[in-house]
């Protein structure tokens, strides 16, 4: 394999300001709300956990001398797999590293950066299990149906929402092992000016990813790193110029590819071009050659870090994505009918302590090994993980869906 042609030398000082600068990061909140059964299984090694359950009985009338009918009590096993290996590569010359004054904060600030992406990938894979629960609040309403509609929050109702799911699992589960209550900062900002209007206080971390503080028999967590779903309609081919952006990522529809970063071809139709979105984003960081129905521009890493753990799939007349967080999104469509979704779906996580089961077998860890046939390193930096519900989980939290 090809080794990646770093490029540092704009980072070789004339005069070189003090320090990296700082990237933000968070506190994590998977990991704190998860349990943690299988991890200590799997803590010697292994990548299977077995957690067999037997339904449960019920209890029946016994008439005196009249015999019982006895029930059939069967035993299913379910597994836990540990096999999401995630990894952040950074190389570095000896050379460069010989004329980088502070080659030791570059190298540190990409461990640092290490460390956040592949932590949020552990945090997206414990959220990502919203769609093993069996109940959801969809619509205003406590439900098992499969379908999304998102209710929006405002500081009327943030408590209400609350309130309502609270109550539902406590006749479901008793929470017995205690409730949390995983939400968007914008969920959060209905809270805090409820807060403050109503005399409830969840404080300033109210507006930091982590421990926000107790809400409504919840402890609450604010995190960015919920899914979200959302749309753009694209029911008219594009014209050329016409642009959207998403997370401040520029893309352009063009009749002709050339070389600009996120230009997308416009295809033969409209359902051609949606396809043609569809490959593009499915993998960001490589080129589509130009066609009649493909052609895609990569965009650079920078900005395909700001779309985390996008996904995408075709509705046929529109562009449907799933990432994490809370996207911000923007359209010049020439076409007045196509445009984004009012809003995103979040899917918030609303639980009992231990409903969804995560194994970290390897934590954010580091490997640094020589570059064959150069004067250079290679920094890797990997997690291996698994999450599951089982089966006395899935009634144990609520799928959220917040506008």
């Amino acid at each position: 394999m090809a080794n990646p042609a770093n490029s540092l030398t704009g980072a070789i000082e004339e005069v070189f300001s003090k320090g990296v600068q700082k990237n933000l990061s968070a506190t994590l909140v998977g990991s704190q709300i998860t349990g943690k059964e299988a991890q200590a299984a799997l803590a010697s090694g292994a990548d299977t956990y077995n957690k067999p359950y037997i339904a449960r009985g019920s209890a029946s009338t016994y008439t005196r001398y009249t015999d019982i009918t006895p029930q059939a009590h069967t035993a299913t096993n379910e597994q836990m797999i540990v096999n999401t290996a995630k990894v952040y590569d950074f190389s570095m010359d000896r050379l460069d590293s010989r004329q980088l004054q502070k080659a030791a904060a570059v190298i540190a600030h990409h461990q640092k950066e290490a460390a956040f992406a592949l932590q949020r990938e552990l945090d997206a894979e414990v959220f990502a299990e919203y769609s093993n629960a069996n109940y959801k609040f969809t619509g205003g309403n406590i439900s098992t149906s499969a379908t999304v509609s998102a209710t929006a929050v405002t500081t009327a109702n943030s408590a209400e929402i609350f309130g309502e799911i609270h109550a539902h699992l406590m006749n479901v589960t008793g929470a017995r092992q205690g409730l949390y209550a995983v939400i968007d900062p914008e969920h959060a900002r209905f809270i805090q000016q409820r807060g403050l209007t109503d005399g409830f206080n969840i404080a300033d971390a109210v507006f930091r990813n982590g421990y926000a503080g107790d809400f409504v028999g919840f402890k609450t967590f604010v995190s960015t790193n919920l899914p979200s779903s959302i749309s753009l309609n694209i029911a008219t081919n594009p014209t050329d110029g016409d642009t959207f952006t998403i997370n401040g990522v520029l893309f352009t529809f063009v009749a002709t590819l050339g070389a600009v970063a996120g230009n997308v071809h416009i295809c033969s139709t409209a359902a051609a071009t949606v396809d043609n979105l569809v490959v593009a984003f499915n993998a960001l960081g490589t080129a589509v050659a130009e066609a009649t129905d493909t052609g895609y521009v990569v965009i650079s890493q920078q900005d395909i870090s700001r779309l985390p753990g996008v996904a995408a799939t075709d509705g046929t007349t529109s562009l449907d994505l799933t990432l994490y967080g809370r996207p911000v999104v923007s359209e010049t469509l020439t076409d007045g009918t196509d445009a984004w979704d009012t809003a995103p779906v979040i899917h918030a996580n609303f639980g009992e302590f231990g409903a969804i089961e995560q194994a970290i077998q390897e934590n954010v860890s580091t490997m640094v090994t020589p570059r064959e046939f150069q004067l250079g390193d290679l920094y890797k930096t990997y997690t291996l993980s698994g999450a599951k519900v089982f089966n006395e989980g899935a009634d144990r939290f609520v799928d959220v869906q917040l506008g």
